[in-house]
């Protein structure tokens, strides 16, 4: 990494909405259990998915470099199981994960670009859900 590359922080504080969102869970995951899967989930993009996502990013369009990334997965036969999860960290791992492969230090896709002629397929968005997970899983596992 360059010293101009930007590194992925977990949010500083987890306001108010966010532990209102958890509340609504039967058992909600506590804001330290939160911040505890944002720093991971940070951590595996900065030192995994971003630099394999870029190196893999050389088409136009960022729907056909998401697909390309897809497709390096599928031959490496991506396995998920998250019976050890609770439905909550599961869910956290799935929206902070999405947010951070959206965002400008991943795939950069624009929000104006959801949902029009372009956009991904509901599959597709959920093997990219299985990549990350996939990752997650492997850096609890301590693979």
């Amino acid at each position: 990494m360059s010293d101009n590359d930007t590194i992925l922080k977990p949010s500083d504080v987890v306001n108010a909405e966010h532990i209102t969102h958890h509340t609504l869970w039967r058992t909600p995951i506590t804001p330290y259990q939160c911040e505890r899967v944002h720093n991971r989930l940070c951590k595996i993009f900065n030192k995994k998915i971003c630099q394999l996502y870029n190196s893999l990013a050389y088409k136009e369009t960022w729907y056909e470099n998401i697909r390309q990334f897809i497709a390096f997965h599928k031959n490496i036969q991506v396995t998920v199981n998250t019976i050890g999860l609770s439905d909550q960290e599961i869910v956290e791992v799935n929206e902070h994960g999405f947010t951070l492969f959206v965002g400008d230090d991943c795939a950069n896709v624009d929000e104006d670009e959801f949902d029009g002629l372009n956009d991904l397929s509901s599959d597709e968005w959920e093997t990219l859900d299985d990549i990350i997970m996939y990752y997650y899983l492997k850096d609890i596992n301590g693979e």
